[in-house]
């Protein structure tokens, strides 16, 4: 019985620890995006660390060093989320491994992270596609979105 007793009592201060961390967490990730909706900041972290959280729908371009030189992405959002991902120029990419690296597109559009794992062996593509993909976020010039929705 005692057993039980202490095995009970484990079990709820890890139950209310757990509950306690998935609280803070929602609240932080809340702030971060009602900040980002207030500011002309276009990206906020937020409670994984990852998120993306737009102030603003529109286009926006970047660049990044990859496997072969610069690559230059498009990131379209709308409704504050992340839609799509282009790679508009990779012209020194080695055409395999870019092919490779391109998968990351599709995890970065799913999970709405810009820090997915990069391509096993396509490892310096999918870190410029990642790197041109965060300069967009921080540094990329917001483009005119009327033809793209």
């Amino acid at each position: 019985m005692r057993v039980f007793i202490i095995k009970s009592v484990n079990l709820l201060i890890v139950a209310g620890i757990l509950a306690l961390y998935c609280i803070n967490v929602h609240k932080v990730g809340e702030e971060k995006k009602a900040i980002a909706e207030k500011t002309d900041k276009k990206e906020v972290v937020s409670d994984s660390g990852n998120n993306i959280y737009f102030a603003d729908d529109g286009i926006y371009e970047g660049s990044g060093d990859g496997f072969g030189g610069e690559i230059k992405v498009r990131l379209t959002v709308k409704d504050n989320k992340l839609e799509k991902v282009e790679i508009l120029s990779a012209e020194n990419e080695t055409k395999d491994y870019l092919e490779s690296a391109k998968k990351i597109l599709d995890d970065v559009i799913d999970k709405q992270l810009v820090d997915v794992d990069t391509v096993s062996g396509a490892t310096l593509s999918s870190n410029g596609i990642i790197s041109a993909m965060k300069d967009a976020i921080k540094n990329g010039k917001k483009k005119s979105n009327d033809s793209a929705f």
